[in-house]
């Protein structure tokens, strides 16, 4: 009889508090997840749309999930935006910015305007952050034309990894 207490006190409890796993990492190999977002494009025009969603059918996207108050972000935008030129042919950038305050996400596009020569999704609620399991940033992520994950990295880009990322891609 105790046994049977113990087991439904156990059951119970697992009932209430519900499972604590937590989803293993979007890897190399995952499939993206769609993610709807405001996104704020390189001329100024904002629309709602997927993160994930190529502006040409086609081609392969590069993600990064940046903080405007992350200094390695900061360091790493002139080598993403070195990299978005070189790709621009067969790749789609995107920044996604997961910090909490619009103001601070609009102020540090503006002051990075000459940099930033691609859109910027807003990630204010965190969805995107949540669905990509970003547990740091600046990282990036290059999806291939179905949404493939070909490559997922964290912290500042060196040029070993953007060599490997144009190659992914199929750039220059």
């Amino acid at each position: 009889m105790r046994h049977l207490l113990t087991l439904s006190a156990l059951a119970l409890g697992f009932i209430l508090v519900g499972p604590q796993v937590r989803a293993a990492p979007l890897a190399v190999g995952d499939s993206a997840p769609c993610v709807v977002l405001n996104n704020v494009a390189a001329n100024g025009s904002e629309s709602e749309h997927c993160i994930r969603d190529p502006e040409v059918a086609g081609q392969a996207k590069i993600l990064e999930f940046f903080s405007a108050t992350c200094g390695d972000c900061t360091e790493n935008l002139p080598i993403v935006s070195q990299l978005a030129a070189r790709v621009k042919a067969e790749a789609t950038t995107r920044l996604v910015g997961i910090d909490r305050s619009e103001s601070v996400m609009r102020d540090f596009i503006k002051n990075n305007h000459q940099l930033i020569n691609f859109d910027v999704a807003l990630d204010m609620n965190r969805e995107a952050k949540r669905a990509y399991d970003i547990v740091e940033t600046p990282t990036i992520f290059v999806l291939d034309a179905h949404n493939k994950v070909l490559y997922r990295s964290a912290g500042v880009l060196s040029a070993a990894e953007v060599e490997q990322i144009v190659g992914l891609v199929g750039g220059h």
